[in-house]
């Protein structure tokens, strides 16, 4: 896994900008179907920090907003599964595992935030923005989540508005303040 990721790390390196990127022996919808079936094995094994890692390099090219959903994926399960980890070890252990945990759901709330960011004027939307939002919490950054919440309740009128107040309360309380 180690060697496939160093192989996808090499190429994306080698590759220019999205609109001057032309390789006939690589189209790009062929790269990103190689990047979402690699990204799928490694999920399904719980290899979460190759998953995680692949994604975050393969964000660096404008592939397509898949991979930046895919990212958000891995590094919040990666995030979740250190923080299981954590569980179980000796103080130190469970302080750099739960370090690594919140790491975690910060790249993730930072992929999800790009994929809204791309997907602003679709349906797709408000679920984008929420993904941000719980990710932001899971990782303990109150204020961007009060941010991303704020940016949820400018373009959203349905139920889950109730729970994005709730979830700017508890924000706000974890920040010692309630306005």
């Amino acid at each position: 896994d180690d060697r496939a990721l160093q192989a996808y790390r090499e190429a994306f390196d080698q590759f220019g900008p999205y609109p001057l990127y032309d390789n006939p022996w690589l189209p790009i919808a062929e790269l990103r179907q190689r990047i979402i079936a690699s990204h799928q094995i490694l999920m399904s094994r719980n290899d979460y920090i190759h998953a995680a890692a692949l994604a975050d390099c393969a964000a660096r090219m404008p592939v397509d907003m898949v991979i930046w959903q895919l990212g958000g994926e891995a590094n919040r399960a990666l995030g979740a599964a250190r923080l299981r980890d954590a569980e179980t070890q000796p103080y130190k252990e469970a302080e750099r595992l739960r370090s690594e945990g919140r790491q975690a759901y910060h790249a993730a709330a930072n992929h999800f935030e790009r994929l809204a960011w791309a997907r602003r004027t679709t349906s797709s939307y408000p679920q984008d923005i929420w993904q941000a939002v719980e990710t932001h919490i899971l990782a303990g950054e109150y204020e961007p989540a009060i941010d991303r919440i704020n940016d949820y309740l400018a373009t959203y009128d349905r139920p889950q508005r109730t729970a994005a107040y709730v979830a700017q309360i508890e924000c706000l309380l974890h920040l010692s303040r309630v306005e």
